[in-house]
């Protein structure tokens, strides 16, 4: 029976049998509406319906199909449930908008190139769902019957799962969330494999789950929360970058190898709280983090680190362990316990300012290893003087730390008597604007000494120069092409050997040299282009005494010598080509010159009278 005009349905019950076809051409709209069970079925086999068209289940009741359906057109569920019960073959559209609103409850089904909408969920009860080509589908709720074929399946919705097997042979994409309560993910079969991968939120709850083959790929993170997870026959379960898996259970989790090989890697952050132990009997790879909040961890099995383990819990080691990560014990600060013999590759330890004060500590119930490792540091000030235990073990130590990086006034304390590792806090007050020595000032080590040559070649290199330096022991160098502010040399009062200034493009004055008093071998002001004053030198009354020399060179903009005022008596003095430079006012204070005065190229220079010398 064709149904060239379409047709509804809206009581009673249709049989078809004895090779019997009811088929909805393309173009046309078959409606089922009715608010109680409807059956759909055949009373000897073959019985067929095949849409071409738009077969449409509205209203609160159940349609049973219980003939095999081809639908190579659209199966639109507005309202209700529409069971497809004897199987069939669907290269069309599922538009489905209620929760488990079409259903595959027996039967042989293939889905060849499916595609699916709505914001409902295709439900499988039983039966089998091959597919045969890529297809799609809505959201999907697997309690019972099996997904096979070879194409991939893409679930726009969410996935839950109480029962059955997500086991086709190639890959499902997941869009949303998986609810995962029970069931089989791939299977022991030769031809099963692929990639399962989840877009959004884990929530594992409920019995016993089962992994076979297939890849299990998280991406949006999640809760597993009861039910233990069987793994086998090469199946890997992937915490990808992005993810951040917690597991916190009230009892013991477990996840177990029932036909190996199988793994767990953790890419992103896998967290582990509760009381409880969570037991890993695959081989366990962490290249994120392992957080290990509280209760126990077990690796029965291989375990390499390549990421970073931390936490205030316990880790119990596996059987054969590679360390080339981080372990920072603590959760800022705290104490992670190692059960079993560990290697050290490195260790980050925190240290928390305040009474009391709190630190990382790693303790390890077994022998310890520290042969070529890291250990670094990090403070937080203000940390008072003191000893505090970072490492400790029950057996031997093997070696010593490497490579140590530690704060000012940190060192190390070995105690094999004691089988503990202990940081020596003995803190001295820099100027750096913290309380290092916790006595509730700041910066007493103001007075700091610079031994050796100092050359500023850039504003960079100014602007670094730390305002606690108040002497140098040797010669200053201000020479740059883009300094153009002395201000972070404000605090500077004495250099013991020279001072010079010179080819320094853009620097208009010398103001931030406001403190010096004292140079003891000279001053050197030559080929700066833009120099248009030396104020900033007032408080300059030594510069080698009387055998100190002053030599002004080459400044095409000098105006004036104003800020030579405090000197009284040199060794010699220099003023050549400054061809702006009027008088000599500023200089004029200098009474004794052992080794005589040169004024010579001044092409502006108006008078001498000034110069009492």
């Amino acid at each position: 029976m064709q149904l060239n005009a379409g047709g509804a349905w809206t009581t009673g019950t249709v049989t078809i049998g004895f090779g019997g076809i009811l088929q909805i051409p393309t173009g046309q709209t078959f409606t089922v509406n009715n608010a109680a069970t409807l059956d759909l079925s055949s009373a000897t086999l073959p019985a067929t319906i095949n849409n071409l068209g738009t077969f449409v289940k509205q209203g609160a009741g159940t349609l049973n199909a219980n003939t095999t359906f081809n639908n190579g057109g659209t199966i639109q569920v507005l309202t209700g449930i529409m069971k497809l019960g004897s199987g069939g073959t669907y290269s069309g559209l599922f538009e489905v908008a209620v929760a488990d609103g079409l259903e595959f409850s027996n039967g042989i089904h293939t889905l060849n190139g499916t595609t699916g909408s709505g914001a409902g969920t295709i439900k499988i009860s039983n039966g089998s769902v091959n597919l045969a080509g890529n297809s799609a589908i809505p959201g999907l709720n697997l309690t019972g019957g099996a997904v096979g074929g070879t194409g991939n399946l893409t679930i726009n919705g969410n996935l839950s799962e109480s029962g059955g097997n997500l086991g086709n042979e190639g890959n499902a994409q997941v869009n949303g969330a998986f609810a995962w309560t029970g069931g089989t993910v791939g299977n022991s079969l030769a031809t099963a494999g692929g990639i399962v991968t989840i877009d959004s939120a884990v929530s594992w709850t409920g019995t016993t789950k089962f992994l076979w083959k297939k890849t299990l790929t998280l991406r949006g993170g999640g809760m597993w929360t009861a039910g233990d997870i069987t793994m086998g026959f090469g199946a890997i379960l992937r915490n990808d970058t992005t993810s951040n898996l917690v597991v916190n259970s009230a009892s013991a989790l477990n996840i177990n190898v029932a036909t190996p090989p199988a793994t767990f890697e953790n890419n992103g952050t896998f967290v582990k709280q509760g009381a409880n132990t969570v037991t890993v009997a695959a081989p366990f790879t962490n290249n994120g983090t392992t957080s290990i909040v509280s209760g126990i961890l077990n690796l029965n099995n291989t375990f390499i680190n390549n990421g970073t383990i931390q936490g205030t819990g316990t880790l119990d080691l596996g059987t054969i362990n590679t360390n080339n990560g981080t372990f920072a014990p603590g959760l800022s600060p705290g104490t992670l316990t190692v059960v079993g013999n560990f290697t050290n590759s490195t260790l980050l330890i925190e240290t928390a300012g305040g009474m009391p004060m709190l630190h990382d500590s790693l303790h390890i119930s077994g022998n310890l290893t520290l042969t070529g490792s890291t250990l670094t540091v990090v403070e937080t000030p203000c940390v008072p003087d003191g000893t505090y235990t970072i490492l400790s073990w029950t057996g031997t130590r093997t070696g010593t730390l490497l490579n140590v990086n530690l704060p000012a006034g940190y060192a190390l304390q070995y105690d094999d008597a004691q089988k503990k590792i202990s940081l020596v806090v003995t803190k001295v007050e820099i100027c750096n604007g913290i309380d290092d020595d916790c006595d509730g000032d700041v910066d007493e080590g103001f007075n700091l000494v610079i031994v050796g040559n100092v050359w500023l070649g850039a504003q960079a290199d100014v602007d670094f120069f730390s305002t606690c330096y108040t002497k140098i022991e040797g010669s200053l160098t201000i020479s740059g092409a883009d300094i153009v502010d002395l201000s972070p040399l404000s605090n500077l009062d004495s250099i013991t050997e020279f001072l010079h200034i010179h080819n320094n493009d853009l620097l208009p004055t010398l103001d931030g040299l406001n403190g010096l008093t004292w140079v003891g071998q000279g001053v050197v002001i030559e080929s700066n282009g833009s120099l248009e004053s030396i104020q900033g030198l007032q408080s300059l009354t030594q510069a080698g005494g009387g055998a100190g020399v002053v030599n002004v060179i080459d400044n095409p903009l000098l105006q004036s010598l104003s800020g030579l005022e405090g000197l009284t008596s040199l060794g010699a003095l220099s003023i050549i080509n400054n061809p702006l430079l009027v008088n000599l006012v500023g200089a004029n204070n200098i009474t004794t010159l052992a080794g005589g005065l040169q004024v010579d190229g001044n092409s502006g220079l108006q008078s001498l009278e000034e110069w009492k010398g």
